[in-house]
């Protein structure tokens, strides 16, 4: 039960509504074109964000290319590990990650952050017919994240430290 521990509802860092995509995802359950054609025939299987590759959970959010760019950034505002499917499970870097408690539980909230967006900007590309620029993505990430952060230190005071890290 370890892979799924960052899918755990009881992280209070991790925003509601983007814990609940991550808990979806972790069980294989987000309604990829590829998962959705098991069930019911899809005529397009093409990702909405590349029209590359057929959109699963590895393509749309390891190697998609708006994915790959919104990781890196990600990578290198917080130094969260890339999300990747050697292990088979798209969350398993990240519950290697040593770091203390506190820095963790953001990392969960940053990650968790990054499927949403992801998932979401997917959602608006084949629903509402709206590219979503990877910057914008990372734009609206740390923004999220940063809010968080401040509630939570207003809550318990101890993520000051992690308020300025915040603001690169």
């Amino acid at each position: 039960m370890q892979k799924l521990c960052l899918a755990n509802t009881d992280f209070k860092e991790v925003i509601p509504r983007h814990s609940s995509t991550t808990w979806i995802l972790a069980h294989g359950r987000l309604p990829t074109r590829v998962r959705l054609n098991q069930h019911i025939p899809q005529g397009i299987m093409l990702c909405e964000l590349c029209h590359q590759e057929e959109e699963d959970e590895n393509h749309l959010f390891t190697e998609c290319p708006l994915a790959k760019s919104v990781w890196l950034e990600l990578r290198s505002w917080w130094h969260i590990p890339l999300p990747s499917t050697e292990e088979g499970n798209l969350l398993f870097p990240l519950v290697k990650l040593k770091a203390p408690k506190d820095h963790r539980l953001i990392s969960y909230a940053v990650f968790s952050a990054g499927i949403y967006n992801i998932w979401h900007a997917r959602n608006m590309a084949i629903f509402k017919k709206q590219q979503v620029p990877s910057q914008q993505l990372v734009c609206s990430i740390k923004t999220q994240i940063r809010y968080r952060i401040l509630v939570m230190n207003k809550i318990s005071h101890k993520y000051k430290d992690y308020i300025d890290r915040s603001l690169l």
